[in-house]
């Protein structure tokens, strides 16, 4: 039944079946425990056959590979011209229904005016909201798995820094450490450095930007100066001075000035938030994370953020009023960048009870830290247990704008029974995969209306390297859109 077919005639309903395919082996992961400069490949090789049923296969579509402190992709997202199949006549030519073409992506064209990136009272002294956050001084402590020492010879153990963000909350403390063997970890130094840089390029008017990072003058490059140098008394000098000249930007309403001219967030800050996000809760838990990767079906790897901005920024154009759903969030990396990227309402679903006790603690840091750069985010809501029977998702889907399921290694019988699913969305609503839940050769024909694959007209793009987390090269993916009024239109043509 059609979610958005009530007391609107039909020609006929759309059934919901099982057809036979040929069986693809699932596949089982197991993580490379050497480490590039992008993430901790996740290999896939062939298992053998197993005969869960969906119900209990692990539905994780964003599950975890290692970043330390600089999950980053260097290739940008770019998609090329989309293909489009599953047609819906096979009898003659039929030109699917002139669509417009989307115009290139600037600020004027795709401005969400509604959108509102700053939270008020974060910049107001007489707030008493108190942030609970994990300190980057935290984080040795909490990732057992990688050995820290102070970032040069002669520094005390117990030296600290505090570092002042752009909102009322308190300052955070930092220990300056550096990981002794994997240089990918977590690093004291250039996140108080990108944070530096990302204050001055996204909330400070230009003069004061231009004094901030002043390729002589400006504090982050004074501060990697003390660090070569070892200079200690410097070191904290240039802290207090940035912490200073910042409280006073924001006591005089210049940051909550620039950040109410903007209706959305640089991709460079957003990124900046997951990765800090991301490597005081995620990272500390890859070791219990890595031991699900062993005899399920379904856990794999990340879109990376770049990717995923891309496909919310280009592809689907969101907007702070749709409603955003994952299906097999992981440890819900994709729902919190939609949240921040888009302000958008974003659910999730996580099955597997280690995935979502750290989607949780990642959920609680996220909270924090954007209160900390005082941004305003979407609602967010991580389901847990299978997508397929959770009542609340299910509730969420018949809204939902845009879903999301990285079905790149799903059973043929889960993909069957997601596509009875989306039987439910509303027309419009997009789906994002990284297979296509119709066959490329589908067409509607007489002999197949009761078909599901005939409610999704599908376009297949492809992405660059360095996209996901399980290879370094480029591959598809697909966006489908559910469109009830596709057999309407092909019984018109064929009475």
């Amino acid at each position: 039944m059609f979610a958005n077919g009530a007391n609107k005639k039909r020609p006929l309903d759309i059934q919901k079946q099982t057809v036979k395919r040929k069986a693809e082996p699932p596949r089982h992961i197991k993580v490379d425990q050497t480490r590039s400069t992008q993430a901790r490949k996740i290999i896939a090789k062939p298992a053998k056959k197993t005969h869960e049923s969906s119900a209990r296969i692990s539905n994780s579509s964003n599950s975890l590979v290692a970043r330390g402190g600089n999950r980053r992709s260097n290739t940008p997202f770019a998609s090329q011209s989309p293909i489009n199949f599953g047609q819906e006549d096979s009898d003659d030519d039929e030109s699917p229904p002139d669509t417009p073409k989307r115009l290139k992506l600037d600020d004027d064209q795709d401005r969400d005016v509604s959108r509102l990136v700053r939270v008020r009272d974060a910049f107001d002294p007489q707030c008493t909201t108190k942030i609970s956050m994990v300190h980057a001084a935290d984080i040795p402590t909490l990732d057992k798995g990688t050995k820290y020492e102070p970032a040069f010879p002669g520094l005390p153990e117990s030296f600290r820094l505090e570092l002042q963000y752009p909102s009322m909350a308190s300052a955070e403390k930092y220990s300056l450490t550096k990981p002794i063997h994997d240089p990918h970890a977590f690093q004291a130094v250039s996140d108080i450095t990108e944070v530096m840089h990302q204050v001055a390029e996204n909330y400070l008017p230009e003069k004061a930007r231009n004094d901030f990072v002043n390729e002589s003058t400006g504090f982050p490059q004074r501060f990697q100066r003390a660090i070569n140098k070892r200079e200690v008394d410097v070191i904290k000098q240039v802290i207090e001075e940035y912490n200073t000249a910042l409280a006073g930007l924001r006591d005089d309403g210049s940051i909550a000035g620039e950040l109410d001219k903007r209706h959305s967030l640089h991709p460079s800050l957003i990124e900046r938030i997951l990765n800090q996000t991301y490597s005081r809760t995620v990272s500390p838990n890859l070791k219990v994370l890595s031991k699900y990767q062993a005899g399920t079906d379904n856990v794999y790897g990340e879109l990376l953020p770049k990717f995923v901005s891309g496909i919310l920024r280009k592809d689907l154009r969101m907007k702070s009023s749709d409603v955003f759903v994952d299906l097999g969030s992981g440890v819900g990396n994709v729902v919190l960048q939609t949240a921040l990227e888009v302000g958008c309402e974003s659910w999730g679903c996580e099955m597997m009870k280690e995935y979502y006790r750290v989607a949780d603690l990642q959920h609680a840091e996220f909270l924090a830290r954007c209160r900390l750069w005082g941004l305003a985010i979407g609602k967010i809501f991580l389901e847990k247990g299978n997508f397929l029977e959770n009542v609340a998702i299910r509730k969420a889907l018949r809204k939902a704008d845009t879903v999301l399921v990285n079905n790149q290694v799903f059973t043929p019988e889960l993909n069957e029974a997601l596509t009875n699913l989306f039987l439910d969305l509303k027309d419009g609503c997009r789906v994002v995969s990284l297979k296509s839940f119709v066959p490329s050769d589908h067409k509607i024909t007489s002999r197949n209306l009761n078909s599901s694959y005939n409610v999704l007209s599908v376009e297949k793009k492809r992405y660059y390297s360095n996209c996901v987390s399980w290879t370094n090269e480029g591959g598809t993916y697909y966006v489908s859109t559910k469109d009830s009024k596709r057999i309407e239109r092909f019984l018109q043509k064929h009475p």
